[in-house]
């Protein structure tokens, strides 16, 4: 047992590379732990955002129903997709999240699946067909589209 009177436990936070060389914050275990339930919170609150406005139930070639939904927030991506597959009341096959790569100038494809969907076989189609990266797990998987293909992927797909 700690003494009562004793300081509260702390955590050193650095923070680099600054001008000045490294610098370090001083944040309370306590403080820290408040700030961490209240970013849990604001990603809550992003989630359910893209989940009520932005995502979109659509039929995939061949004969797919999935959810779609554009995430600019990459840390995101997971577990969007994972809610997308149990979102409102049609059964999806599997999500699709995506993303800008500012970095490459690429589309990022997220697939999510629960069950008997394959997402690695249809990323790994979807990385053939644009000549791009496409794999992953039966459950999990990613394919990358070149930024002026998009519009070809969304020929595989019509509105549910």
């Amino acid at each position: 047992m700690s003494d009562p009177s004793s300081p509260p436990p702390i955590v050193v936070v650095y923070h680099h590379p600054c001008p000045d060389g490294i610098t370090a914050a001083w944040i309370f275990k306590d403080q820290l732990h408040s700030i961490g339930k209240e970013l849990v919170r604001a990603d809550e609150r992003e989630i359910e955002r893209i989940l009520t406005t932005k995502s979109v139930l659509v039929h995939f070639e061949p004969n797919y129903v999935c959810r779609l939904a554009s995430c600019d927030n990459s840390a995101l991506i997971s577990e969007l997709g994972h809610r997308m597959l149990s979102y409102g009341e049609q059964k999806v096959d599997f999500s699709i999240t995506y993303r800008h790569d500012f970095v490459r100038n690429i589309w990022k494809c997220s697939l999510r699946s629960e069950g008997s969907t394959n997402v690695a076989d249809i990323a790994s189609e979807l990385g053939k067909r644009f000549k791009t990266n496409g794999g992953g797990h039966p459950n999990a998987a990613a394919c990358e589209i070149p930024l002026d293909q998009l519009e070809v992927l969304f020929t595989y797909i019509y509105p549910h």
